[in-house]
């Protein structure tokens, strides 16, 4: 298993894209870049711009009510990115630049963001939108729930 982002040239593609998602709004389930996004829909994005999904992989990316996390235990996020063994493998931490951290809120994982490097990820929040954060932040720390890979 390679991972994905194993090269210089890959890692600063990924922070140059995650740079031109910054500011966009966030819109429920919507992947459009200075128009809308959602957390999910941002990591599929940065992702494929990257080279890291196919288009078609990326637009398989499960759209989920707000609240769902509220009332299940069971995450569509989770369930679409153990369907891909070929793209992301699961890991522990620490976590590299490139990695996917998926975060539980309620009952269940239902946040994503994009580890940029340099202890930042890049995610998107109502009413913030797409923006960097620190990933060691006791906020997001607490609720780092599985960790991905992207691999070739």
């Amino acid at each position: 298993m390679k991972a994905f982002f194993s090269t210089l040239r890959r890692l600063l593609d990924l922070h140059d894209i995650a740079a031109t998602w910054i500011g966009t709004p966030f819109v429920p389930n919507a992947r459009i870049k200075r128009g809308g996004v959602s957390c999910q829909m941002l990591a599929a994005e940065i992702y494929r711009e990257c080279g890291a999904l196919t288009g078609d992989e990326a637009d398989g990316v499960p759209e989920g009510p707000m609240d769902w996390s509220n009332a299940n235990n069971t995450s569509l996020i989770e369930a679409w990115l153990d369907d891909m063994p070929h793209r992301f493998a699961p890991v522990e931490r620490p976590w590299k630049p490139g990695d996917l951290i998926g975060f539980r809120l309620g009952g269940c994982l239902h946040h994503l963001g994009v580890d940029v490097g340099g202890g930042r990820m890049i995610h998107c929040l109502r009413p913030d939108g797409v923006r960097y954060n620190r990933i060691d932040d006791a906020t997001y720390l607490k609720r780092i729930s599985r960790i991905w890979r992207p691999i070739e």
